[in-house]
């Protein structure tokens, strides 16, 4: 049997999935650079932001030609064929890193193929339920999700000393939007580990967390807001 690597199942997703499997890469080799390094050979083929701006075109021309009929289509097949090709050359990095660990490849955000365990058909995230408390370590905080599934990506937002502004958003790709004037500090922790210990924090200030879940399918709504003084 082959050992696990990354499935090619962007290949044949629809446009929608598509991207927002790309959303759930770009993040997770973002997010995970102890791991998909770029001061390490091989690096990850496109930089954060050349990949985001490949995923954003792609999109763009599609809703172009969404709207505006078939004189579109050549500009979002073009795009949306450069998009897939990245895709591609993603996979052959991750699957050159992981040397065919399941956790390296879901850290990717990438789905996995020919896995040890047993397959899941995937669901959309719905808004998670999360729990915190203090642990035995001062300055610490552990931290709950329920369980998404194999390839969810687990997000928690931590806000310190107050609850987070409802002008803190989540994109459809997964990604945090802070507006500008927010003061205080917020802590973003992602992974694929639902359970997190928060470090860093401060005695006697209030925490309030939150989780947001990415899957292949979607990204969930924020959770409700679990608050706990730091010890």
């Amino acid at each position: 049997m082959i050992d696990p690597h990354v499935s090619r199942d962007f290949n044949n997703m629809s446009a929608d999935k598509v991207f927002k499997l790309a959303g759930l890469n770009r993040i997770g080799i973002r997010e995970n650079n102890e791991l998909f390094s770029y001061a390490k050979i091989p690096k990850p083929p496109f930089t954060d932001e050349q990949y985001g701006l490949l995923i954003d075109t792609a999109k763009n021309k599609y809703l172009i030609y969404d709207q505006g009929g078939r004189a579109q289509k050549p500009d979002a097949d073009t795009t949306f064929s450069a998009l897939l090709g990245g895709m591609e050359e993603f996979a052959v990095y991750v699957d050159l890193i992981a040397k065919g660990n399941e956790g390296t490849i879901i850290k990717s955000g990438l789905n996995v193929a020919n896995a040890a365990g047993e397959h899941h058909k995937q669901t959309f995230p719905g808004t998670p339920y999360v729990s915190a408390a203090r642990a035995d370590a001062t300055g610490e905080i552990d931290t709950e999700c329920e369980v998404f599934g194999r390839g969810a990506v687990y997000n928690c937002v931590v806000s310190e000393g107050a609850p987070l502004d409802a002008g803190v958003t989540i994109s459809g790709a997964g990604q945090l939007f802070i507006p500008v004037g927010i003061t205080h500090r917020i802590i973003l922790v992602v992974d694929v580990h639902r359970k997190k210990k928060i470090t860093g924090l401060t005695p006697g200030v209030y925490y309030w967390f939150y989780y947001y879940v990415a899957n292949i399918i979607g990204v969930s709504q924020f959770s409700v807001g679990a608050k706990v003084m730091c010890g």
